[in-house]
């Protein structure tokens, strides 16, 4: 009988200081929980930083390669390395500009820009998911507080039964099994409320990690919560869903992303365009004569010359990468 008195003081005083605490916190209200899982919340915000990330890259992806510089000693006699013995020795620095053949930058803009929205809406699909399972996991709170104050209930009626039941066994006028299983049915309500316990640490827990609190925060007093009729029809969810889900729109931007790709993939069978102008500086010579500068200009095209193994492979494989995404829409919507 000891270990039952001593689980029935702890109990008491846990029951009791939950109480005191219950009556003293502010009760916690789910919109406010929300709200601080979506400023908090870790995951969301490198979400955030993911599309935000993205939309940098939209004006990289638009601009041209970046020019080159170079400084070039021409034809200068190896024997004094003097500058003013040769007419053809020369100091050039020339600057060198790749152009990408017309509409190609335009189409990698249009690729980020579609990247960027598919971000955006993967951002807001994990803000809708951190929403879901705020709630969900609020609601699990509120039912376990429930099923402990029903367990309580029932553990003070139980404890009465098995006075009463001891009682009776004291005046003769009771069997001994009838205090055995009182007394077992009360250990048995006894235990289901440590599993209770430790069944709302675990979500107490999960609730803390969602909002960026320790794990360890206590989360008592819950607001109680109203019954809300819901009235969508199954038909009606599916258009909703259709027309507004993140992670549908993330979809057809991937798909938008990837027209563009083959677009691009197509527009390597043209040749891309280079221009280089140099200015050549001379030293009048030794003899007094020469010494004019140069100006020199070079435009250069790069031939797709082995388009059968890389322009046209490169056209399939986006064309299937294409297909690819889309068929996974499908699935996803489905």
């Amino acid at each position: 009988m000891m270990w039952y008195v001593m689980r029935r003081i702890i109990l008491l005083l846990w029951m009791t200081g939950a109480a005191a605490f219950a009556q003293v916190s502010t009760p916690l209200v789910l919109d406010s929980l929300v709200t601080e899982a979506l400023r908090n919340n870790p995951d969301l915000q490198a979400a955030q930083s993911r599309w935000k990330a993205s939309l940098a890259r939209i004006p990289q992806a638009g601009a041209l390669p970046d020019p080159v510089v170079s400084f070039n000693l021409l034809n200068a006699p190896v024997s004094t390395f003097a500058f003013d013995q040769e007419a053809m020795t020369q100091k050039q620095l020339a600057v060198t500009q790749q152009f990408p053949f017309p509409g190609k930058l335009g189409l990698k803009e249009n690729i980020a820009e579609a990247q960027a929205v598919s971000q955006q809406a993967q951002y807001l699909e994990v803000q809708n998911q951190l929403v879901k399972q705020v709630k969900l996991t609020f609601y699990n709170l509120y039912l376990i507080d429930k099923s402990i104050e029903t367990v309580e209930k029932n553990t003070r009626a139980m404890e009465e039964f098995v006075k009463i039941a001891e009682t009776r066994y004291s005046v003769g006028k009771g069997l001994q099994q009838d205090v055995l299983r009182a007394q077992v049915e009360l250990s048995r309500m006894l235990d289901k409320r440590i599993q209770l316990d430790k069944k709302r640490e675990t979500m107490e827990a999960r609730l803390n990690t969602l909002l960026n609190r320790p794990t360890s925060s206590p989360l008592r007093n819950l607001a109680e919560l109203e019954y809300m009729p819901f009235s969508k029809t199954l038909p009606e969810l599916q258009k909703l869903a259709d027309e507004h889900r993140p992670l549908l729109s993330a979809w057809k931007a991937v798909i938008q992303s990837n027209r563009e790709k083959v677009r691009l993939a197509k527009k390597d069978y043209y040749p891309d365009f280079g221009l280089t102008l140099a200015y050549g500086q001379r030293e009048v010579l030794q003899n007094s004569l020469g010494g004019a500068d140069f100006l020199t200009a070079k435009f250069s095209v790069k031939v797709p010359l082995y388009f059968w193994r890389k322009q046209r492979k490169k056209v399939e494989e986006t064309q299937l990468s294409k297909k690819s995404v889309q068929e996974k829409y499908l699935q996803v919507q489905n």
